[in-house]
């Protein structure tokens, strides 16, 4: 590692399992690609930033909040970052916020990231005070539909408002026994168990520049075919939905499943 720092040539660099991320990294200048597995980064108070970084990788990456905003404020040409952090690998150590998160992303185009990370902040907003312009694609991966802490909604919410020029969306779900009933939007005179829940209603939101939807591991419950229908609802200029059902999912469900899909006439499946 000091040898490569002291080349200052190398532009991409994959590192993992080290419990300590070498202080020779944070010396590479000429990095544009950067990617770490499993490492524990330390605070680096003293550390001047990844000037040519467009790519970031942290994936399971144990880091304290500050330190993580810190990181990104060093990177101002960063166009992707992937967040692939579960709660346990984002420690808490002051009240950074999410807005100071994204205030330090003000290029970015790709964004991937895991719905928990979110809950490592203390709130959510209703929107940035600035918005990301540059955000075409965004991959939330560990969505849950349902439970006492539904949080998919106010997210895509949170996105649809900051993120104006969203044109591709990729969900990964993940399942939970109980469930939570989507607002009155789709079935005006409906009534949901008032055991299950009831989500804000999010009848004044759309993403108006989405054109390709990606849902990976869909169930069949009714709460999971209910998000679809408002994912189709939300945009109004879809045209690619691809949807990837769960091995657990009955033949007469799968039917059921296309028949909702083939009811948006502007989206080609």
């Amino acid at each position: 590692m000091p040898y490569l720092s002291r080349m200052n040539t190398v532009k991409k660099l994959r590192l993992g399992n080290f419990r300590r991320i070498p202080l020779d990294v944070f010396l590479m200048k000429q990095l544009t690609d950067l990617y770490l597995h499993e490492c524990y980064m330390l605070q680096q108070q003293t550390f001047n930033g990844f000037s040519n970084v467009t790519t970031l990788t942290l994936n399971e990456v144990f880091i304290y909040k500050k330190t993580l905003i810190h990181v990104l404020s060093k990177c101002p040409l960063l166009k992707t970052l992937n967040l692939l952090q579960e709660p346990q690998h984002i420690q808490s150590d002051d009240n950074s916020s999410l807005i100071e998160l994204f205030e330090c992303l003000p290029l970015i185009e790709n964004l991937t990231i895991c719905l928990w990370a979110f809950e490592c902040f203390d709130e959510l907003p209703r929107e940035l005070p600035t918005s990301l312009q540059n955000l075409k694609y965004m991959c939330l991966y560990h969505v849950f539909l349902g439970g006492d802490n539904e949080y998919t909604m106010p997210i895509l919410a949170f996105f649809s408002r900051s993120s104006p020029n969203l044109e591709k969306i990729k969900l990964r779900i993940s399942t939970l026994k109980k469930i939570i009933i989507y607002p009155d939007l789709l079935e005006p005179d409906s009534h949901a168990d008032e055991e299950s829940g009831v989500s804000e209603d999010y009848s004044d939101i759309q993403l108006k520049n989405l054109n390709e939807l990606e849902i990976e591991n869909l169930g069949s419950k009714k709460v999971e075919l209910q998000f679809v229908k408002l994912m189709l609802l939300m945009s109004p200029v879809l045209k690619t939905l691809k949807i990837f059902l769960n091995e657990e999912v009955a033949e007469d469900k799968e039917l059921e499943v296309l028949n909702i899909l083939l009811s948006c006439p502007h989206t080609y499946v």
